[in-house]
């Protein structure tokens, strides 16, 4: 009969020092680790905003810069910029001048994590509209106009440019 009870307790004896174990080495982690991803990086709210040069409705993005992101830790900041680097269409950026413009662009993740585009269904549901597994624009951009910002919040020998 003591053979169950000592069984018993040796197995609650070893679970009570796993678990000191583990709170241990959760202690010792930094607390950007400790925070879940679910709560930080949530998909389809947390972004990156791209400043964009927006032309031809299946022309790509060109000329992006990183302008912030929601949380560092999510990486949209890379993420984003090698999907705006392959090619992401202007179309999906919202609607501009016949000449082009400069605008803002979100970038967001999903829950398969694929990086692109968002937008909202009738029904309320958010999805990626375009993504880094969507075929590239094909058409030819427009050429930029400089300067990107009004006068006196964007400075470089680029804003000389015609």
């Amino acid at each position: 009969m003591k053979t169950p009870y000592a069984a018993a307790g040796f197995f609650l004896l070893t679970l009570g020092c796993a678990s000191a174990d583990r709170s241990e080495v959760e202690r010792d982690r930094p607390v950007h680790d400790r925070q879940t991803a679910a709560r930080r990086c949530v998909p389809l709210e947390t972004k990156a905003w791209f400043s964009c040069w927006v032309s031809a409705s299946n022309a790509p993005l060109t000329h992006c810069v990183a302008y912030a992101e929601d949380d560092p830790v999510c990486g949209l900041k890379a993420r984003g910029g090698a999907y705006l680097s392959r090619g992401a269409p202007s179309g999906h950026a919202g609607t501009t001048e016949r000449s082009g413009g400069w605008m803002l662009i979100p970038v967001f993740s999903d829950e398969e994590g694929r990086v692109g585009m968002a937008a909202t269904r009738m029904d309320g549901t958010r999805y990626l509209s375009h993504h880094d597994q969507s075929p590239p624009p094909t058409d030819a951009p427009l050429p930029p106009q400089w300067p990107r910002w009004p006068a006196g919040l964007e400075f470089g020998p680029e804003q000389t440019k015609p």
